[in-house]
């Protein structure tokens, strides 16, 4: 499905994903396509469905809102297209072969975070937004790749440079995550401490509360091997 901002030429990626003038595109124009249109066709033998969407309309933001705004929901599934170069299909290539590379690694099917637990579904929205947000970096090693490696070879490094990136981001997504659990239950344990302080003595609930939570750090890294975040030299 191809959707972005009136003019940006969704229609003309569609004819070169395609091949073939499918789409009714103009650059001229701000916006050519006014419903959605479906067109199928085949790229390398593979079935391949294209849905053209009319433009959004978002005058009121820049160039640089609305491109990152499409990298965040394309969750570093973004590929760029040259569309003053329809003949060259290589970019077709690697998008299939990018679309290909991304059903593995989500097991063979198309993603979609709603069916996953909520534990899952938590580190998996985590996990798109620290991919977003190295987007740039992202798509500098795969021009990088291409440029020293083809064929087989480019295919392979690429399948390695996104499992790559998938486990570094869900590692990081789960750090992070893991570093708000623990903040907020300290969070919780001093709103209750200073909502008993009123009732208790105060110097007998700060004692208490520094020994508790003091075996509770223990507990902590004894179990995970790891010292919280907060404890660890800068």
């Amino acid at each position: 499905m191809l959707f972005g901002k009136s003019g940006a030429g969704k229609s003309s990626s569609g004819n070169t994903i395609l091949n073939r003038t499918a789409f009714n595109s103009d650059m001229r124009l701000k916006r050519v396509t006014v419903n959605c249109e479906k067109e199928v066709g085949q790229v390398e033998d593979r079935p391949v469905a294209i849905i053209d969407t009319p433009g959004l309309f978002e005058k009121d933001r820049n160039k640089e809102e609305i491109f990152q705004e499409i990298l965040m929901r394309c969750s570093g599934g973004f590929h760029v297209f040259n569309n003053k170069t329809p003949e060259d299909q290589t970019q077709v290539t690697s998008l299939m072969e990018k679309i290909q590379t991304l059903m593995a690694l989500n097991g063979g099917g198309h993603y979609r975070t709603e069916f996953y637990p909520r534990k899952e579904r938590k580190i998996r929205t985590r996990q798109e937004s620290i991919l977003a947000e190295g987007a740039a970096s992202i798509l500098k090693k795969e021009e990088d790749l291409r440029t020293n490696f083809k064929g087989e070879e480019l295919k392979t490094k690429l399948k390695e440079l996104w499992k790559k990136e998938d486990e570094r981001t869900r590692k990081a997504a789960e750090n992070q995550i893991g570093k708000m659990r623990v903040l907020n239950f300290l969070l919780l344990v001093m709103s209750i401490i200073v909502a008993c302080s009123f009732t208790v003595s105060s110097m007998f609930m700060l004692t208490a509360a520094v020994i508790w939570i003091g075996l509770f750090l223990l507990k902590y890294q004894s179990s995970s091997g790891k010292m919280p975040f907060f404890l660890k030299n800068k």
